[in-house]
């Protein structure tokens, strides 16, 4: 085999590596650590926490324990709004973390003052988060 036939294939598993994803194993003890804190988070910068340690775990009673967080804070923490938007400027997939758990596990009064908000108080450099905050109301209150 030549030396150009070797670097070639080394070049397409090395290329081939780094197209996997690379996503950290939930083990048992942060679903553990994961699921006690994710409905008990008051503050954004609380949730972006645990999102950055155990955004791997983000499933079933972990994924509804946040899902809890984020309706507290939008609902009734909406005052502190810009901090949301801060930590989602600075990391984005926080920012998608936190519209995803805009879902049905949240009650829908609940939904509707996070709608109220959005609609009724946002600032205006936040025009585009609000949107799709209400989106992200509609869409889980709208009928299946």
């Amino acid at each position: 085999m030549s030396s150009r036939s070797r670097l070639l294939i080394l070049a397409a598993l090395l290329l081939s590596n780094c197209a996997l994803p690379l996503r950290a194993e939930c083990t048992r003890e942060a679903a553990m650590m994961a699921e006690r804190e994710s409905s008990t988070l008051e503050t954004w910068q609380d949730l972006h926490a645990s999102y950055k340690k155990y955004k791997q775990c983000d499933d079933g009673a972990i994924g509804e324990g946040y899902s809890n967080s984020v309706g507290t804070l939008l609902s009734d923490g909406w005052n502190e709004l810009p901090r949301l938007l801060s930590l989602s400027k600075a990391d984005p997939g926080f920012g998608e973390f936190v519209l995803r758990h805009v879902d049905q596990t949240i009650p829908a009064a609940t939904l509707q003052t996070i709608s109220e908000n959005a609609r009724s108080r946002c600032p205006t450099d936040a025009a585009s988060t609000c949107a799709r905050i209400i989106s992200a109301v509609q869409e889980t209150l709208a009928p299946q």
